[in-house]
């Protein structure tokens, strides 16, 4: 993928080619019909990474932060370092 600023240059210098990829761009609009979100506060990690980044965030002082940490240890299995939750 050649960068703008780089096309940019070679029509600024003459350069017949950017001129060619100038005709491929494409201009396109998008109606967006739905929004979808997806809960997922690390589950596609390992249990001890999780582990790590709930202490982290406990350590914070914002509540925010704490309640995340709270969220996401009800995510956690009881198991060994091998569970990843299911994406």
């Amino acid at each position: 993928m050649t960068d703008v600023t780089q096309i940019l240059s070679q029509i600024e210098s003459g350069d017949p080619s950017a001129a060619a990829q100038l005709l491929q761009v494409v201009g396109f609009r998008v109606e967006i019909s739905r929004w979808e979100a997806k809960w997922k506060p690390g589950q596609n990690h390992s249990s001890s990474r999780r582990r790590r980044t709930i202490a982290a965030l406990n350590e914070q002082p914002d509540k925010g932060a704490r309640e995340i940490a709270a969220l996401m240890q009800a995510t956690l299995f009881d198991a060994d370092d091998s569970d990843v939750h299911p994406g």
